[in-house]
């Protein structure tokens, strides 16, 4: 195999499933965000909870990014670092703010 590209042993040549695409850095920076979120909840809550945003938001920057460049891949790590930050942020984040607006309303 050389340069990404395998032969067969009739002689056709097919593409292999290594990519030689870039990946968007942004969903690079959402899954980096998204995993330091979850283990800065063990030592602080909040601040996990507020990587957990940020890895949100940028994943949502990196879809519109590939949507936009179709020659970049890392849809897939964009679409977890997503789905690791609102695991994250939902049991974090919402449930001080909804003791805040319980209280603040009573």
């Amino acid at each position: 195999m050389r340069s990404g590209i395998a032969r067969l042993s009739t002689g056709e040549r097919i593409m292999s499933s290594v990519s030689s695409r870039p990946v968007d850095g942004a969903a690079c920076v959402a899954a980096g965000l998204a995993l330091a979120s979850l283990f800065a909840t063990i030592v602080l809550p909040l601040g996990g909870g507020v990587l957990a945003l940020a890895a949100i938001i940028v994943a949502l920057v990196s879809r519109s990014n590939l949507r936009a460049h179709p020659e970049l891949r890392g849809s897939r790590l964009g679409l977890a670092a997503f789905i690791l930050g609102i695991l994250v942020f939902v049991p974090t984040v919402l449930p001080p703010l909804l003791s805040l607006v319980l209280l603040s309303l009573g």
